[in-house]
């Protein structure tokens, strides 16, 4: 593989998104190092939402809708598994799980009603962290 292959294989990330995520000392304390790594991962997209001012028009560019006031952003397990090589899809699965029952994030799944029935817009969950967690 040349060097240009291997750059082209990173993910893309828009230019002023964040290289690195701020791991809070008390998330790990209270559920782990994985676990942090995953509120951090979730905090730093919606963070960059809020940061950029971003539009309910804009939220779609960057996969994400917003449900209230709450923002939620996809992410799918592909992605999880490219940003975190180190974890594997059973892991994620049960930390995304554990968090999910544990209050401190929560998902949908958007769907569009066509003809009278549900119709779920893609596999992918949408993620937020709950307003309890919520640090800034």
């Amino acid at each position: 593989m040349t060097d240009t292959d291997n750059s082209q294989a990173q993910p893309r990330r828009p230019r002023n998104f964040p290289r690195t995520i701020e791991l809070f000392y008390d998330d790990i304390v209270d559920f782990g190092l994985e676990e942090a790594l995953v509120i951090a991962h979730i905090r730093s997209h919606l963070l960059f939402l809020l940061m950029n001012d971003t539009k309910e028009d804009d939220l779609e560019r960057w996969n994400a809708i917003k449900v209230g006031k709450e923002i939620y952003k996809r992410i799918t397990l592909s992605e999880w598994l490219e940003e975190y090589p180190i974890l594997s899809k059973t892991k994620i699965t049960r930390i995304v799980s554990r968090l999910e029952k544990l209050g401190v994030i929560s998902s949908i799944k958007p769907y569009k009603v066509r003809e009278g029935c549900l119709h779920f817009v893609d596999t992918a969950k949408y993620y937020t962290i709950t307003a309890k967690y919520y640090t800034i």
